[in-house]
């Protein structure tokens, strides 16, 4: 299952990510760089939330040089979806893995494009 920053950013501002495990205890839980890149740019920033989200040790993935260019094609054409949503994506339709996504363009995206397992926090669909 794979993540976005702003599902995560939901639970470490209230010190809950932990809960991620719990309601899904047998899934691998992952973040793309780009995504865990943010994380680090909050924290550079002083926000102190970013730190119960790393101590929760998600799986870092990266991009091929495959998926590289498709993610070049891409952006270009997707200004509107940012480097962590976009590589999520691409991510997940390559891996067949849920995406845990919030943002509603993203997730139109996503729904356009047979991602499947897409799941929008502020809706509260799961």
């Amino acid at each position: 299952m794979i993540f976005d920053t702003d599902i995560l950013s939901m639970f470490g501002k209230i010190g809950r990510t932990d809960l991620l495990r719990k309601l899904f205890p047998k899934t691998s839980l992952v973040i793309c760089f780009e995504v865990y890149n943010e994380i680090l740019m909050a924290k550079e920033a002083g926000y102190d939330f970013v730190d119960d989200l790393l101590e929760q040790g998600f799986g870092i993935i990266y991009l091929d040089s495959e998926l590289i260019k498709e993610y070049e094609e891409k952006k270009i054409k997707l200004r509107n979806i940012h480097a962590g949503e976009l590589t999520s994506i691409l991510l997940s339709m390559r891996a067949g893995m849920a995406f845990v996504i919030n943002d509603s363009k993203a997730k139109r995206f996503c729904e356009e494009n047979g991602v499947g397992g897409v799941f929008s926090g502020c809706s509260g669909e799961f």
